[in-house]
């Protein structure tokens, strides 16, 4: 029995060690409680919202043409999510109607800050989040070829990383210290960023890895920024890797991410904004979670083509630093200002559970997110989300958080429902100073189910066990105060009553003998022999008693007809 219960409680711990590695119990409700139905009408409620704001261009007036291109990924995301084809025709005539189509999707108006000369264009990206507008399209026709098959979404995916391919920095640039997109020096050598060992990095191997080089404004200039590495190198690459046999993808993804890796992460394996491309290669500590987001993705298609185990490692640590990070939540969790790419990486990791041990904890905090969009963040009914996803709700309709929030909506698509969880409920919450409402921690489903299938079957083996105990010593007991053993093939029926007699073998009376297929007419009866050693302070048994032919024969056929003897009715007849 020991060994047993040894085995079961270290199963117990075990599964206990499993998974709940990042998530928080201070994580406001991390369970998706309602109906997979429910979900997929929420997120469809959000999408057409926002494509009743397009204008006959399929464009969000006066906005930046990149929102419109990050919905058309939602919308193919959706029918992925759903097993439907529901835009496909939509997002065909969406993407003719695109201005910029022409152009592989590089005209100056993709920008935020299209107001500015187009020759700024050709000289560089100008901030955070205009090259990532300029991948939008791209990566939308990724996504719809993915959804549809179509090769038309396929070529809108070609077309615009190639335009992101004109502001790679070649083998050839590097050893020349200049490009022709922008005039500065590129340093020849860049000590590793991470300072792992003080080493020196040739910026032949880093530069040519990036699919991106952009200027931005303040303090780093001529930068490498992570969002459009992340975008435009890893993710668009690694997509169009998995989507084509072209090597070229392969190897932009596989450089992209090894230049991550070795400079564009911390000591925490958190990702930074920005490196430098001039002589000290000067990081920017600034932490994003939409930079994290697009390294998840990245990362997470490239290691579903690739199967490389560097790219996995790399992709968990990642994942690790990423998820408790206080730098764009609070103790609940919640993205308090929303995000579209954090949830879509973790959701593309999800999808593929590349990541088992941390599985069910980013199932939950895309729950978090979930939650609080919908509880938060909008107005029962209008279909409208606000920027703030801790609250309160904004009924003005912006296509950036509605975006954003449509991410996480479509995303939770996914997500298994754990409202049959069996949670302990939780006591009236207590509003915070943020107006957040944490809730009790709640464990996961799979969890109670592990744990109660143990405790069960432990107390099952108890109750078997002591069953068995106890029915031992009752039979021991019996046999001692018996002192003998009661042998006979008609020992079935001698507890029995039959038409309320008691049986004539009562206790202490000898059992009767077994009846061959003939008996003879005053035969010897065969004698019980007693036992050897009748069991100390047992019971004195009575001697056998000799019992006539006649009587025995009445005995016999009493129970074989089942019945008590009839003094009329004369015995059988039986053959000589």
């Amino acid at each position: 029995m020991l060994p047993i219960l040894s085995l079961v409680v270290g199963s117990y711990f075990l599964a206990l060690c499993r998974g709940g590695q990042l998530a928080s119990t201070s994580w406001r409700r991390p369970n998706i409680t309602i109906s997979l139905e429910d979900r997929i009408n929420i997120a469809a409620a959000g999408i057409e919202m926002a494509r009743s704001k397009l204008g006959p261009d399929a464009q969000f007036d006066g906005q930046s043409l990149g929102y419109a291109g990050q919905l058309y990924s939602q919308m193919a995301e959706f029918d992925i999510a759903t097993n439907q084809t529901r835009y496909r025709d939509t997002l065909k005539e969406y993407f003719l109607k695109a201005p910029h189509r022409s152009s592989n999707f590089s005209d100056v108006f993709v920008s935020p800050f299209r107001w500015l000369s187009p020759l700024l264009l050709t000289l560089n990206c100008l901030s955070a989040g205009f090259c990532t507008d300029l991948s939008a399209y791209g990566h939308a026709g990724a996504i719809a070829y993915a959804a549809y098959k179509d090769q038309v979404f396929l070529d809108y995916a070609i077309q615009s990383w190639y335009f992101g391919q004109k502001y790679t920095l070649t083998a050839q640039q590097v050893a020349a210290g200049k490009t022709d997109i922008k005039n500065f020096t590129i340093a020849s050598q860049c000590q590793d960023s991470n300072n792992y060992g003080g080493r020196h990095i040739l910026c032949e191997s880093l530069f040519s890895s990036i699919g991106f080089c952009s200027c931005v404004s303040g303090v780093q200039n001529n930068a490498l920024d992570t969002d459009d590495i992340g975008t435009l190198a890893t993710g668009l690459s690694a997509l169009l890797a998995k989507a084509t046999p072209d090597p070229m993808y392969h190897k932009a993804a596989i450089d992209s991410a090894s230049f991550i890796k070795d400079h564009l992460l911390n000591g925490l394996d958190q990702v930074q904004d920005i490196i430098s491309a001039q002589p000290g290669c000067p990081t920017n500590s600034l932490q994003e979670s939409y930079n994290a987001g697009l390294v998840i993705e990245g990362l997470s298609i490239l290691y579903s083509v690739t199967g490389d185990a560097d790219t996995l490692a790399l992709l968990n640590n990642i994942v690790n630093a990423t998820i408790p990070n206080p730098a764009w939540q609070d103790s609940s969790g919640v993205l308090t200002n929303g995000d579209l790419y954090l949830p879509r990486g973790l959701i593309t990791l999800y999808a593929r559970n590349l990541t088992p041990k941390f599985q069910e904890d980013i199932g939950h905090y895309i729950a978090v997110q979930f939650n609080a969009i919908t509880d938060l963040a909008t107005a029962n009914g209008t279909n409208i989300y606000g920027n703030s996803w801790a609250g309160p709700p904004n009924s003005t309709f912006d296509p950036f958080h509605q975006i954003n929030a449509l991410e996480t909506l479509v995303s939770a698509i996914s997500l298994r429902n754990n409202s049959d969880s069996s949670t302990l409920p939780a006591p009236s919450p207590t509003p915070t100073e943020s107006g957040i409402t944490p809730s009790l921690p709640q464990h996961s489903s799979n969890k109670t189910v592990i744990i109660g299938a143990i405790l069960g079957t432990v107390a099952s083996m108890g109750v078997a066990m002591g069953i068995w105990v106890i029915g031992r010593r009752r039979r021991r007991s019996k046999s001692a105060s018996l002192g003998m053993s009661r042998v006979s093939p008609f020992g079935i029926w001698y507890n029995f009553r039959r038409r309320g007699k008691r049986s004539r073998d009562a206790l202490g009376e000898a059992p009767a003998p077994v009846a061959g297929p003939r008996l003879a007419k005053n035969a010897p009866v065969p004698q019980r022999v007693p036992p050897v050693a009748p069991a100390q302070n047992s019971t004195p048994v009575q001697p056998p008693v000799n019992l006539p032919t006649a009587e025995l024969v009445r005995m016999l056929n009493e129970r074989l007809q089942g019945q008590d003897w009839d003094e009329e009715e004369a015995p059988p007849d039986y053959p000589v």
